[in-house]
């Protein structure tokens, strides 16, 4: 397999992962509010995760807002914790 192609099956389960997210979400208690950034170094990507009281939403790259954690790792560990 070359790299490329992994590479980019790696980024395809990284992006099923992510989009599959809000589904999976479990909620939070009143008034919780969190932003989270996810680096994934050898993909070169990074998400943007927020989570409230009512869902979790999820985009690729970031907005303005300061997340409160941010997470670096690389995918197979990222999908790895996901289990």
């Amino acid at each position: 397999m070359s790299v490329r192609s992994d590479h980019a099956r790696r980024l395809s389960e990284v992006e099923t992962a992510f989009r599959t997210l809000p589904d999976r979400y479990l909620g939070a208690d009143p008034g919780f509010d969190a932003t989270y950034h996810v680096k994934l170094g050898d993909l070169g990507h990074t998400w943007e995760v927020r989570c409230t009281t009512h869902g979790a939403r999820v985009r690729k790259g970031v907005t303005r807002r300061s997340p409160d954690v941010t997470i670096a790792t690389d995918a197979a560990t990222w999908l790895a914790l996901r289990q």
